[in-house]
């Protein structure tokens, strides 16, 4: 039987490696507890993860100091793949929190992402989820001051595509945003 986005081959090894894991948790090698934890992650992040390719040496696509902005923090980018997944720095009850209460939680959540991460999804759109499209996606690891405050970028949806903007960090943030954070791996 062929299957739409699964060949038969990939469907068969699969199969194996599920009925390997079920056996594991049957003679307790493998934790039932944990093993039912990491199979509900990988269910409920179906889709909502993003594998973005970073490259440190590239400089910004738009670069704010040939707008006369100050860069006042940048994180520090490593080279490679990284896996991305949604994050909501509200806590429950909150409506909105200041920005420096937003980028205090980006860190807690590892959500701590910066510009370049954004160029490279304004560059890829089509990685990004279109459940993401109702969210704007901060990226509180880039700070740039200008003369009356500091911004942070961040992507919005409009019409038919992202766009890459930029707004104070002394403002108030509401539900309407989002973090990236770094995934943790589902198997460890």
């Amino acid at each position: 039987m062929t299957r739409k986005r699964v060949n038969d081959a990939q469907y068969g090894a699969l199969w194996r490696r599920l009925k390997e894991v079920a056996r594991r948790v049957d003679e307790e090698t493998l934790s039932f507890e944990r093993t039912m934890t990491e199979l509900q992650e990988i269910i409920e992040l179906d889709g909502q993860v993003i594998t973005v390719f970073i490259n440190p040496a590239k400089p910004f696509l738009q670069d704010m100091t040939q707008e006369g902005w100050e860069l006042l923090k940048d994180v520090k980018y490593e080279a490679g793949e990284v896996q991305l997944e949604l994050k909501e720095f509200l806590k429950p009850g909150e409506t909105s929190v200041k920005g420096d209460v937003m980028a205090e939680r980006a860190i807690e959540l590892n959500a701590n992402l910066g510009q370049k991460h954004a160029e490279y999804l304004l560059e890829n759109q089509h990685l990004i989820p279109v459940e993401f499209r109702k969210f704007y996606l901060t990226f509180p690891g880039t700070v740039w001051q200008v003369s009356d405050g500091r911004f942070v970028p961040y992507l919005y949806w409009r019409g038919e595509r992202w766009f890459l903007n930029f707004f104070w960090l002394e403002r108030d943030w509401d539900g309407l945003g989002r973090l990236l954070s770094l995934r943790k791996p589902a198997c460890r």
